[in-house]
């Protein structure tokens, strides 16, 4: 995915958080002096409202860090429930959700997930559809309804006697 440079000059890529560990300096110093990413830092209560003016939303995770097949990542469910489309790697747990084709999965691989942006860019009519998947299933992916899964969870493995673990 090569734009000429001013061709698109509407399009950036926006990182939400603290770096993560391992996070090289030369790759910090890179995205603190683009003029194409835009990495802020925010409260918890201010990613919503930073997601709304976004396009398209992307969840580059390596499938091969093994906690990933076995947990969902918080932020894909705070980005079902912006409903904007969402862009994610082919993790065992994020593939478990049925999103009425409001995902697209990819590989993780940068060429795939290039094709994939470049593709969804220039198509804001499947963005849309993809958009409004997410607005019919997001219902089903609050924080409330998480939780009460985990409950329900905890809650069975407990004995007769209400403690974990015993029967």
């Amino acid at each position: 995915m090569q734009y000429p440079a001013g061709t698109v000059p509407w399009i950036r890529l926006h990182l939400i958080g603290p770096y993560g560990p391992g996070i090289p300096d030369g790759l910090k110093e890179t995205i603190e002096t683009s003029d194409f990413i835009v990495r802020a830092v925010l409260p918890r209560g201010a990613i919503a409202a930073a997601l709304v003016p976004m396009d398209l939303l992307v969840l580059p995770y390596n499938p091969r860090e093994s906690y990933l097949n076995l947990a969902s990542p918080t932020k894909l469910f705070e980005y079902i429930g912006a409903a904007k489309p969402i862009l994610c790697t082919k993790c065992k747990s994020s593939m478990d959700i049925d999103d009425e084709g409001g995902i697209v999965y990819v590989d993780y691989s940068p060429e795939e997930m290039a094709e994939a942006i470049d593709r969804l860019i220039n198509r804001p009519e499947v963005r849309e559809e993809m958009g409004r998947a997410l607005c019919r299933i997001r219902a089903r992916h609050t924080w409330a309804e998480r939780a009460g899964r985990v409950y329900r969870g905890v809650v069975s493995l407990c004995g007769d006697d209400g403690i974990l673990g015993r029967s």
